[in-house]
């Protein structure tokens, strides 16, 4: 017949080795230990020298030997379980998981002690499942900032835009390098993990690459800022890589989001683009003129366009024709057909009005409203 298992007491007539019946045998109760094969259950105390009574190993120790002379014969409950109450022979469980028992404790939730300060909360940059013998450091590329943890998922990816390059971190190693990002969600353990695309930029501590704005452009992968869109050129999808050259009938200035449009009065020919100012623009050829910076086509007859013009029958606000004169950039030089003058269609210079005729009325558009001269005076040209 076998003998009883260790932790259980065998009566008469059993033949179990873990007996539980109450009849033939039953489990070790609590303050006792039952070695293999006994048929009686032995207190857990320890007897110091003209002891009275044996005394109880107190809560947080336990006692697997007969005949303990001294409290020193209590050990301390082991790694990851915990001895409650007194008198014990063997631990009463496992520690409860988001907890680390160092030795010596007395519950499944343990207290730190001046003997085993660690018993408590697992660590931050830990974890403890139940009974562990021993924290469990987060992975590399995750961290927890929290004490308590029970499991794997208390460990979270690495902060965005930080990495996280060791074990057991409770805080980020450091910011993401400029010219690359670490997204969120995703465990970084180095600090170029992506590299920065064309047509964004990434600043140090980058959680994922930004966009150049409007009116800047960057071409290469791994920058940390955007360049300026230059003269003559325009930027303003917010995802190209490259500068887009300012087309005809517009000028560019450094920076600038949308080609503008040469003003009024002025143009440029077909062939020609990536003008960088408005002063580049060329003023409106005489005797046309232009708009959106295109020739829309001849001024009408009973008005002249010297230089400028942007409609077909100018009024000549703020200018007065002189024979001539230069038009400067910018000035509209053109407008009614003056007295004395006529202005076919497209005129570009006013033409006078011949010998012995006289034109006493602005806007005439042939010679034939050139008039007679009065009888009794003397006309000449213009």
């Amino acid at each position: 017949m076998a003998p009883c298992n260790e932790g259980y007491v065998c009566l008469e007539g059993n033949s179990a080795p873990c007996p539980s019946d109450g009849i033939h045998g039953y489990r070790c109760p609590r303050g006792f230990r039952c070695p293999e094969g006994t048929s009686l259950e032995v207190p857990c105390f320890y007897c110091p020298l003209q002891t009275a009574s044996p005394l109880p190993c107190p809560a947080g120790t336990l006692n697997t030997l007969e005949g303990a002379l001294s409290f020193h014969a209590c050990k301390p409950c082991p790694v990851g379980r915990y001895c409650h109450r007194d008198a014990n022979w063997e631990p009463d469980g496992l520690c409860s998981p988001g907890y680390y028992c160092a030795g010596g404790a007395s519950a499944a939730v343990p207290q730190s002690t001046p003997d085993f300060p660690l018993n408590g909360p697992c660590p931050q940059g830990h974890y403890c499942p139940e009974g562990t013998l021993s924290p469990v450091a987060c992975p590399i590329g995750t961290l927890n900032n929290a004490t308590g943890g029970s499991s794997p998922d208390c460990c979270l990816p690495c902060s965005p835009g930080f990495f996280c390059a060791g074990l057991g971190l409770s805080s980020p190693t450091g910011p993401c390098t400029a010219g690359f990002y670490c997204p969120g969600n995703f465990s970084s353990f180095s600090p170029t993990a992506f590299l920065c695309p064309e047509g964004h930029f990434c600043p140090s501590g980058a959680a994922y690459p930004s966009p150049c704005p409007t009116g800047q452009y960057q071409p290469n992968r791994g920058a940390e800022q955007c360049l300026p869109c230059q003269a003559g050129f325009f930027c303003h999808e917010a995802f190209a890589g490259n500068p887009k050259s300012c087309p005809p009938r517009s000028y560019c200035p450094a920076g600038a989001l949308i080609p503008h449009p040469c003003p009024d009065g002025t143009f440029t020919p077909l062939d020609v683009s990536g003008l960088r100012e408005e002063r580049e623009c060329l003023p409106c050829p005489p005797g046309h003129y232009c708009r959106g910076g295109r020739i829309e086509g001849r001024c009408a007859s009973g008005f002249f366009c010297q230089e400028g013009s942007s409609d077909a029958t100018p009024q000549g606000q703020n200018f007065t024709w002189k024979i001539l004169a230069d038009c400067p950039w910018g000035q509209e030089c053109a407008g009614p057909c003056p007295a004395g003058f006529y202005c076919p269609e497209g005129t570009e210079t006013p033409i006078p009005c011949p010998d012995d005729t006289i034109g006493s009325e602005p806007g005439a558009r042939q010679q034939e409203d050139c008039l007679p001269c009065p009888a009794g005076r003397w006309c000449k040209t213009g």
